[in-house]
């Protein structure tokens, strides 16, 4: 009998362990969903201010034919960009609950990068601006559906302003305007 009780407090102590791991997983996914919320949140406000700024400027009696386009132009990518960041959004939503599946694999970053490239190039050049792109490792590879991925780059590379980021060791693009007229 004290046998039997000492298996069955040993299976006991196990079962607890596992529950208290899961409990923990559970309290971490947790965290990291807070985490996701509140980056998420940091990011729609932003362009929301600045869209109520214009809006506020918009709302001026004495404002300039110039100034109201400018202003225009700001709400416009500043709409922009919230629609990207919900379409990601339902992106990922998507992905989580079994709507869509992600076809992971490795992608070769510097292939998806050029392919990009070379469908915002015309683009950059009827704006008179050119557009370079440098690898440090073109090998470089990234876990990810390409499907998903390659349309994702064209427009976050060629949304108006033309982003330019500044990577420490990464993938650069150089934009710069052009000193003769391109062909």
């Amino acid at each position: 009998m004290l046998t039997e009780c000492g298996s069955r407090t040993s299976e006991l102590e196990k079962q607890m362990a596992i529950r208290e791991r899961a409990e923990q997983q559970l309290r971490s996914a947790d965290q990291r969903k807070d985490e996701f919320v509140a980056t998420l949140a940091h990011e729609l406000r932003n362009p929301l201010a600045a869209m109520s700024s214009a809006m506020a400027l918009i709302e001026r009696p004495t404002i300039s034919a110039a100034a109201r386009t400018k202003t225009h132009g700001i709400l416009d990518r500043q709409l922009r960009h919230m629609a990207r960041l919900i379409d990601d959004l339902l992106d990922v939503s998507r992905i989580a609950t079994g709507k869509v599946s992600a076809d992971m694999s490795p992608l070769n970053i510097g292939d998806l990068l050029r392919s990009a490239v070379e469908l915002a190039e015309p683009q950059f050049i009827q704006n008179g601006l050119r557009l370079r792109l440098h690898l440090p490792d073109p090998s470089r590879q990234v876990n990810g559906d390409a499907g998903i991925l390659r349309p994702k780059i064209r427009p976050n590379m060629t949304a108006p302003p033309l982003p330019c980021r500044r990577f420490r060791r990464g993938p650069k693009l150089r934009i710069r305007r052009a000193a003769w007229p391109l062909k």
